[in-house]
Formats: structure tokens, sequence, C-alpha cells
């Protein structure tokens, strides 16, 4: 088996099933080392939004998982991001649009923005010593970087929640939260890669080896993901099922939701019909896992969608048009697709829990020819009981 960047299992003639279990305590750990720095600071945010809403937007695992999200994004991205200026940023944000709006112009599109990201957001930087936000306009500068990608924008949304508190606060206040988040992602990196270091231990050849091929592809910046943003979508994973778990049992029906790379069939097409609600697996092959999972729904009463991409999702204008009402939904992706994809169903009022693929292989970004992924079927087991 090819690994691409990460790999779950340890050999073809093992499952994955130790890495849940690894992901599940370093998990646990999180939230224990959180309880004296990172939830003071949520609870004053808790305070501040209780006064002008009625209701919380998000769990308590969210918002421990938006602060490590804003820690990771800093130390990997600040200050790279002071480097952008208003022109480039309104250049990018107009190409990312078109290529979501526009089909006939998403290649012309793609090109701009692999050029664009390029030139403009993985430049140099020059002549800034410092690793972390000291001030307000700082993190509005992150936020504008991770806007301009077009990699981030269900990241955006709760990071702009924080900069609408963060704004209230003294310079000293800010400073001091500053501080504090970035002690957290540190020891976020460190313990991440002790605990979970093993399954991505390919990725810093993989960065290596992609610097010339990537240059001007439009998903520059998804394949340049450094390390420890795959690790932090490893633990928000576990942070969104244990945030969203209780709402996804309670749902009538439930749909498992999987990405196109999973197929694999006899032949050298896949015989399937559609995709989404329309989806027909034909069982056409004994080895495919969609095969495999098809038939285990209509035993234990679930459906299995397939989808070509994740944006496959947000293309419908209503989720009654994808799924029914009552409906949880088990998604499948890889690694980096986690966090965005979770808080993109939870957009739609969709109650959600995830599984991830135990290893990349899709054509479009991971590997030249394309290899069949798959899943731990115990883990889906799990999250289906």
């Amino acid at each position: 088996m090819d690994i691409v960047t990460y790999s779950l299992t340890k050999s073809e003639l093992t499952d994955s099933s130790e890495y849940y279990q690894r992901a599940a305590d370093i998990t646990d750990e999180l939230i224990k080392e959180s309880k004296a720095s990172i939830m003071p600071i949520i609870k004053s945010y808790d305070s501040y939004f209780n006064n002008i809403e009625a209701k919380m937007h998000s769990e308590l695992e969210e918002k421990l998982l938006e602060l490590l999200i804003l820690g990771v994004l800093m130390k990997v991205y600040f200050p790279r991001t002071l480097e952008l200026n208003h022109v480039q940023y309104k250049l990018l944000t107009i190409v990312n649009d078109t290529r979501k709006s526009s089909k006939t112009l998403k290649p012309t599109m793609n090109l701009l923005k692999g050029t664009m990201s390029s030139l403009f957001l993985l430049s140099s930087v020059r002549n800034y010593k410092g690793s972390r936000i000291s001030d307000i306009i700082e993190l509005h500068k992150l936020i504008l970087w991770l806007e301009a990608s077009g990699e981030f924008s269900k990241e955006i949304k709760p990071l702009k929640r924080w900069e609408a508190y963060l704004g209230t606060l003294s310079n000293k206040e800010f400073q001091d939260i500053f501080k504090v988040v970035e002690n957290f992602a540190i020891w976020f990196e460190i313990r991440s890669e002790e605990t979970l270091g093993k399954y991505t231990s390919n990725v810093e050849k993989y960065l290596e080896n992609i610097n010339d091929k990537s240059f001007w592809r439009e998903d520059l910046i998804l394949r340049k993901r450094a390390r420890i943003e795959y690790h932090l979508n490893m633990v928000g994973a576990e942070l969104m099922n244990k945030a969203f778990r209780q709402a996804f049992l309670k749902t009538d029906k439930k749909v498992l939701l999987l990405p196109i790379c999973m197929i694999s069939p006899s032949k050298s097409y896949c015989q399937s019909k559609g995709f989404g609600r329309e989806f027909k697996c034909k069982g056409c092959s004994s080895k495919c896992q969609v095969n495999e999972l098809t038939g285990l729904g209509q035993r234990l009463g679930f459906n299995v969608m397939v989808i070509p991409h994740e944006s496959s999702i947000s293309a419908y204008s209503n989720k009654e048009k994808l799924f029914d009402e009552n409906t949880g939904v088990i998604g499948v992706a890889c690694v980096l697709n986690l966090i965005s994809g979770g808080w993109l169903l939870k957009d739609m009022n969709i109650p959600a829990q995830c599984v991830l693929l135990d290893y990349c292989g899709c054509k479009n970004h991971w590997h030249d020819k394309g290899i069949p992924t798959c899943i731990n079927i115990d883990k889906l087991k799990e999250i289906l009981k």
C-alpha cells in the first residue's frame, strides 16, 4: 500500500483500532490540560455572548477546538499573514467566489488561484521576528489570510466570533490570552507528535517531494499543510464527535456519506449510478468497501450515499434535497477535511459523527493514479450503537 501522507494502520495486515484508542486518549488528556488555562478564557467568552444572544452557538468541546485551531493556525501561518495586502486579498476572494459559482470559469480560476496563492500567500516573510499575535489588528490579518486562501471557510466563522470577543478587551488582556493560546498549541504539538506521530510520519517526506510539483496548483495550500494540522484534525474529529453525539443519537434516520475515492470496481470503471440521494451501488466488486458498506447498511438500517467532493454537499440549496428531516450523518473523509466537513453539516443543522479514511489516496489531490481508500468498520459500528 502506498502511504501518501498519513496512515492509521501499521500495515495491510492490521486495522486502525489502535489509532482510535490513541486519538481518544490524547483528546481526554487535552481536555484535562485545558481546565486550568483554557477553560477560564472560554468562561469569559461565554459570559460575553450570553449578554447578547439567547442561545450559545457551540458546545464546550467545540469552543475548546476553536481555541486550539486559533493557536495551531497562528503557529503555522503567522507572521506570513502580515505580507498579504488588501488588493491581493480582494483578488483571491473574487477568484475563490468565482470558482464556486461558475463551472465554465472554474479551470481558469483554478490556475489563477494556484498562481496567486504561490505569489501572495506563501511568499517569504520579511523582517518580523515575532511568532505570536500581539493585537487585534494582527488577529484580523490572520483571518483575512485564511479567508483569502479559500481552504478554511468553515474555520473562519468561529474565529470571527472570537475576534469580536477579543476586540472588547484591553491590549494587556488580549496579549495574556494569546500567550495562553500559544502555550496550549506548543503543548499540543509536542504531545500530539508523541501519541499520533507514528500515523503521520510520512508527511515531512511528502512535503519535500511535492515542492516543485505543487507550486501552481489550486490545492497548493491543502497539499502543503503542516504535520501539526493533521494532528489537529484528528483530535478535532474526536472533539466534534463528543460535541454532536447526543443530537446524532436522537435522529430517526442515519446516512453514511462516503467519498468517491473509496470505490474499488472489479472492472476499469464503477458500475454504480448517480451520487448523493440517487446513488445506487451495483455490487460489481466483492473487494469494494462501498459494496460491503451498502450491504451492512441494509442489515443495520442506514443508507449509503457517495459524493464526488465535499463541495457537492454545499452545492445543495437546502438540506432536504440531500437528507430527509431528522437524519443523522456519519461523514467519512481524509484527515484534513474532518473539521471543515463537521462544521459544514452543522451549518445545515445535520447532527453528524465522523470516521476517518485509514489513509488518503484520491487522484484529485494526493496520488497521481489514485488508490482506493477504506475505513475501520468496527469504528462505524461503534458510532451507530
